[in-house]
């Protein structure tokens, strides 16, 4: 199945694919199109699409929203500095058409730092037990230690399955 990372530019998803995808921690630049990784995970084949963060590159995601089968929402996770600019990136996104009921794990990157957000602020911060038309869920992660990852892509997998079930 297909899914696609989003977020803004910094915030890890790069290093996330590339962890999943490699088993390590690649040091990246900002990336200023799209990477495309396919990975097998628990019986599952799974491509994801990691699309580069920066206001010009936005512009164009919405070409890659269709048969996707869930997002996951990368923000970092130490820079409150910045937690305005992802919650409007983040209702943006929960108003596309495209988008619509599709399942969504929020992924709070880089907890390795000290004072990163944990699941708590972040559901309070972006206020996600208020939505209702898609199942989501919050996970902490570390792209360099690799920590939360596999929980984040179980997540999505039991959601694809419920999702299925529901269909049947």
């Amino acid at each position: 199945f297909r899914l696609i990372l989003v977020g803004l530019d910094g915030a890890g998803k790069t290093s996330l694919l590339y962890k999943l995808s490699l088993g390590d921690f690649v040091t990246t630049k900002p990336t200023l199109g799209f990477n495309v990784e396919t990975i097998s995970y628990n019986n599952n084949t799974i491509t994801l699409w990691d699309m580069g963060g920066t206001p010009s590159i936005r512009r164009l995601w919405k070409h890659y929203y269709l048969n996707c089968h869930g997002m996951l929402f990368v923000i970092d996770g130490s820079a409150r500095d910045r937690l305005q600019d992802a919650d409007d990136l983040l209702t943006s996104l929960l108003m596309e058409k495209e988008l619509h009921g599709i399942p969504m794990v929020f992924l709070a990157n880089k907890k390795d730092i000290e004072g990163a957000l944990t699941e708590k602020d972040v559901i309070e911060y972006f206020c996600l037990d208020e939505i209702s038309n898609r199942l989501c869920t919050v996970q902490r992660t570390s792209a360099l230690t690799g920590e939360g990852i596999e929980k984040a892509l179980d997540n999505m997998i039991s959601f694809r399955r419920h999702i299925e079930r529901m269909k049947a």
